[in-house]
């Protein structure tokens, strides 16, 4: 029973993301780009490039998913050039500081930063999903888009050893 409630859930899950993604219009251009798994190709990302930023509260949920998790989920599914997500110590926001008798302490609800890279015309279009998602969630936040200058970019290879 379970195992069949968490099912439905993340069918439900990945029905809604299927749905907001309509909204995506990315471009003809950025979409012969990307990742492709079933021949092993991959993206040639460097130059001019922008950052999605987005800071949300840790515990915040969209059905029942956290809301983090299927930013990332989405991301992948869109086969953004990369993501990463960390945890903050303290902070504030639109809301202001928690309530606490301290002027500042560590909070039990940290702050969730998510930094995605890709080119523009994709981040842009994402950055519009990202939002439906907050809005479904009910939470609150912050969005944002960063240019970058892209140094380097490229998968981790097996490490190739060399007798002597």
């Amino acid at each position: 029973m379970i195992t069949f409630f968490h099912n439905y859930t993340f069918y439900h899950f990945m029905l809604i993301v299927c749905i907001i993604s309509r909204n995506l219009n990315v471009p003809r251009q950025a979409q012969q780009t990307l990742i492709n798994t079933t021949n092993n190709t991959v993206m040639i990302l460097e130059g001019k490039a922008k950052k999605l930023k987005i800071i949300i509260r840790e515990t915040e949920k969209v059905y029942q998913r956290l809301l983090y998790e299927a930013i990332i989920f989405a991301a992948k599914k869109y086969t953004l050039a990369g993501s990463t997500v960390s945890r903050g110590v303290m902070g504030y926001g639109a809301n202001g500081l928690t309530n606490s008798s301290k002027n500042f302490e560590f909070t039990e609800e940290p702050p969730i930063i998510i930094e995605i890279v890709d080119r523009d015309a994709r981040i842009e279009g994402f950055a519009k999903v990202v939002s439906d998602l907050i809005d479904k969630a009910n939470g609150a936040g912050i969005i944002y888009i960063e240019d970058v200058d892209i140094v380097s970019y490229r998968k981790h290879e097996e490490v190739k050893t060399t007798v002597k």
